[in-house]
């Protein structure tokens, strides 16, 4: 389901089913519902199924980025 909508902001975005999301992120589609559960991704229920907005998504990734020097106990010195 990719219908693209224009929302009043002229943002434009799609629907998107939870697998589609998961398959994105490189996740579970059980760890798409963890996110949901937990506030970090928006979504709506339309009918019986999940929809995201394509664009929730988005800021989802970009508030995963790592900020370069942080990953130095991974590694070591």
């Amino acid at each position: 389901m990719d219908a693209e909508v224009e929302s009043a902001d002229g943002l434009d975005w799609t629907w998107m089913s939870t697998d589609a999301v998961a398959h994105r992120l490189g996740v579970a589609t059980k760890t798409v519902y963890r996110l949901i559960d937990g506030g970090k991704l928006r979504a709506f229920r339309i009918g019986r199924v999940i929809r995201l907005k394509s664009v929730d998504v988005d800021a989802y990734e970009a508030s995963c980025e790592i900020s370069p020097g942080t990953l130095g106990h991974l590694h070591g010195p």
